[in-house]
């Protein structure tokens, strides 16, 4: 693994502050790695219940106002025809509103990209050898890569499930973001999706919002 990729990377993570054994979790995952620490940042605003209701108005989509519910369902019609546009729980705005601010942070970075994860993310062995194999293989104009070959649900033992490592990059026909646990976004990209999330708003939980940013 070559220095300057070491030193590029920035890895941003959405942490919920009250889930304090998750923090611990993920520095020690962290410090494996043996990142610069100004290279990581924690996102711990914008916790449930804990921000400015004025945010509901300027983020969420009032499916009250207008024609907003039918536009929520056309979001996800092409994927999900059965489910039916619904006011999303504290804890899924909360985490949207912090994978957004993870967002803007990478667009007013120097670096062409951030890794974003949540603070249940897994590190597989040689993560960082395998990441920067993975960012030299990409195509010259990729957008977004989802890193989820390997998923380990911290302390949720009905979810856990570890999927094969994949060693080569796979480009899905279902532009499925498979999750929001992590993912690699170019700064370009992570502007534009910023900004279209502050214009048009969001009215699902954030990997099904993605699902349609990315389509």
């Amino acid at each position: 693994m070559s220095e300057n990729f070491k030193k590029s990377l920035n890895i941003y993570i959405c942490h919920y502050t009250k889930y304090t054994k998750r923090k611990e979790y993920i520095k020690n995952q962290l410090n494996k790695l043996k990142l610069n620490p100004n290279n990581i940042h924690f996102i711990e605003k914008y916790d449930a219940g804990d921000y400015d209701q004025k945010i509901n108005e300027k983020i969420f989509l009032d499916l009250k106002v207008g024609n907003n519910y039918d536009l929520s369902r056309e979001k996800a019609s092409w994927y999900a025809r059965k489910s039916k546009p619904r006011i999303l729980k504290d804890s899924e705005k909360s985490l949207a509103l912090k994978h957004l601010d993870a967002l803007k942070k990478i667009k007013d970075s120097s670096s062409d990209y951030g890794l974003v994860i949540e603070d249940d993310c897994y590190f597989c062995d040689d993560f960082l050898k395998k990441l920067e194999l993975v960012v030299k293989n990409l195509p010259q104009n990729w957008n977004v890569y989802i890193a989820n070959s390997t998923i380990n649900m911290l302390n949720n033992k009905g979810l856990n499930r570890i999927i094969a490592d994949n060693n080569y990059v796979i480009r899905r026909k279902h532009p499925s973001t498979a999750g929001t646990v992590s993912y690699l976004i170019k700064k370009k990209s992570a502007e534009m999706v910023y900004y279209d999330i502050k214009k048009n708003k969001i009215s699902w939980p954030m990997d099904w919002e993605y699902n349609w940013l990315f389509k």
